[in-house]
């Protein structure tokens, strides 16, 4: 029974995050922007626009494309260069393509290590590719980036829980992101309570 409430709340986590992943660039807003099928003819701005255009729509691999397009057009700008390719490892995500998206995140961190959503991501990433130590170490560099943010902690708690069968550290992450004022704090409370009582009955 707690591994299917595990899967249940992976796949919650993983829906509630993908939104967070975008950084912008510098860009206006992308209403009424251009047709992503353009993305081969647009300059760099354009093509960051039509990308998150792109993976609003669930559209990975495009967003994807434009992402590359775009940080491979932005060599000589390296903070939006860093940006891009913070964007392309959260669409690599999306498009399940982990080990790319820890090649572009670990690059865009590289430029850029003081980027909440870089390091978040590789936490993601990590995640998927059973890489625990390394999403550990990515979240918590995530938490003091964004001390104040619940989603650390949310996903914390779930890595500790699930995958790395740690339940007082997964306590101790579900509190926090309670403390933070998290938005599921019913659900989170229920997960709380779940571990008291497993530990309760050992």
């Amino acid at each position: 029974m707690a591994r299917h409430n595990g899967w249940r709340r992976t796949r919650a986590a993983r829906g509630m995050l993908l939104g967070l992943a975008l950084m912008a660039g510098g860009c206006a807003s992308t209403a009424g922007g251009p047709e992503v099928d353009r993305l081969a003819v647009l300059d760099p701005t354009e093509q960051m626009q039509a990308a998150v255009q792109a993976h609003a729509s669930g559209d990975y691999e495009q967003a994807a494309e434009g992402f590359s397009r775009a940080a491979d057009a932005l060599t000589g700008d390296p903070p939006n260069r860093a940006k891009a390719l913070a964007n392309l490892g959260a669409a690599l995500i999306g498009d399940g393509r982990y080990e790319k998206a820890v090649a572009a995140l670990e690059e865009a961190k590289s430029i850029d290590p003081r980027q909440y959503q870089t390091r978040f991501n590789l936490g993601r990433a990590y995640t998927k590719l059973g890489r625990l130590q390394d999403a550990r170490l990515s979240y918590m560099a995530a938490g003091q980036l964004a001390p104040n943010n619940p989603d650390v902690p949310y996903n914390l708690g779930i890595l500790y829980e699930i995958y790395l069968n740690q339940p007082e550290d997964a306590l101790d992450a579900y509190r926090d992101y309670l403390a933070k004022g998290g938005a599921e704090a019913t659900r989170v409370q229920a997960w709380i309570t779940a571990i008291e009582q497993r530990q309760a009955t050992q």
